[in-house]
């Protein structure tokens, strides 16, 4: 995306990157300047953060490829994303095009989509009724039962009593809401899943491990931080890869000899792929969509932290740091460094060169110049100095 933005730009076409990492606000800057006919940015780059949910002012859409990274993008996705052209209010009609591979195929798929069925009885059940519960519009159970009879899910025969009242109760026990004169009411654990858009279930996880940690005193364990990161269950897979059993057991066998005080310890191969990062060890595909979310999660953890007193910002964003950048502790300082990633900050921190202060002692200036270059050595004393 940023590729195309640069590469745009240099044609003399006005745009914008419309991602993930952007502040709600700037994504909403962003789309309404878009959606300004005749006044506002023509041409608009963006991830599928616009595939849904959004009236955007398309007369023309071009979905660049059908996977993300290594993984195949859902062909209702890529037919929603098509769908963002000549929407109602905007334009008569719209034109979509698709650069794939295996024309035949997708032609086939566009002109004969499957079914849509809803996965409202699912994981996300909990995020939804939290957010009903948040705005007020669902404060009993008969008003569960009334909000969900106007569902997909509903119409397509799949309401479970049952599973709603025990959802109801898993919210209660996750600190999600707590009820009040017979009404359900968002608590400010809850507001936290509602308003970041996380999983109640994973809020909830978070917070009971920042608590371990403070009380354990563990934040210089870094496999208990990748337990306390890792182990959201929204984040775990059903089963550990025969080529990551032994890895991923050992490690698990290690963690329990510690004694840390987390309930219910258990193989995890996203817990084993976040330590690996952690210790500068490793890069898994696995854990890519957590280093993407980081910046969010950052916020999460923080907010759960400022909840219990704001007793572990510092630990939380040199977590943060880590994971970003895969390095061990140490090297947190230099990669907080401006065009200092890790590579540079382990070949400095080899050398002697250890923080911000090193960088911008004249002593060592040769050492610099010879590790980095003299240009680029300049350049950074300049943004540190600025």
């Amino acid at each position: 995306g940023k590729k195309l933005e640069r590469i745009l730009g240099q044609n003399g076409i006005e745009t914008r990157f419309h991602s993930a990492d952007l502040s709600s606000g700037k994504r909403r800057e962003i789309e309404d300047s878009f959606n300004t006919v005749g006044g506002g940015l023509y041409v608009l780059v963006s991830t599928s953060t616009l595939a849904w949910g959004s009236n955007t002012a398309a007369k023309r859409v071009v979905i660049v490829g059908v996977t993300r990274g290594i993984e195949k993008v859902d062909s209702i996705d890529v037919i929603q994303e098509g769908g963002r052209a000549g929407r109602f209010g905007y334009y008569p009609e719209g034109y979509a095009h698709l650069i794939c591979d295996e024309i035949n195929k997708w032609k086939s798929v566009v002109t004969n989509p499957r079914p849509v069925r809803s996965t409202l009885i699912s994981s996300i059940l909990s995020f939804h009724l939290l957010a009903e519960i948040a705005i007020k519009e669902i404060r009993t159970f008969d008003d569960v039962e009334v909000w969900y009879k106007r569902s997909l899910a509903s119409i397509q025969g799949n309401y479970n009593r049952i599973l709603m009242l025990k959802m109801i109760q898993n919210l209660i026990s996750w600190k999600m809401i707590e009820v009040k004169n017979d009404e359900y009411n968002i608590t400010s654990l809850g507001v936290i899943s509602a308003t970041m858009y996380y999983y109640p279930e994973d809020i909830f996880n978070w917070h009971m491990n920042l608590v371990t940690m403070s009380i354990n005193k563990l934040w210089s364990d870094d496999m208990a931080m990748a337990w306390a990161l890792g182990s959201a269950p929204s984040m775990q897979l059903k089963y550990v890869p025969g080529q990551d059993k032994e890895r991923v057991g050992t490690f698990t066998r290690k963690l329990l000899s510690k004694k840390t005080g987390f309930k219910s310890i258990k193989e995890s191969v996203v817990v084993a792929d976040v330590y690996d990062r952690l210790t500068g060890n490793g890069d898994s595909m696995r854990i890519r969509g957590l280093i993407f979310d980081i910046g969010r999660i950052k916020q999460a953890l923080l907010w759960i932290d400022k909840l219990g007193g704001k007793k572990h910002m510092s630990d939380i964003n040199s977590l943060v740091t880590r994971i970003k950048y895969s390095v061990d502790a140490e090297l947190t300082a230099l990669v907080k460094v401006p065009m200092i990633g890790a590579a540079r900050a382990r070949k400095l921190f080899k050398s002697g060169i250890r923080n911000e202060a090193d960088i911008l002692n004249n002593e060592n200036t040769t050492k610099l110049n010879r590790l980095l270059g003299i240009n680029f050595t300049q350049k950074v004393r300049k943004t540190l100095s600025n």
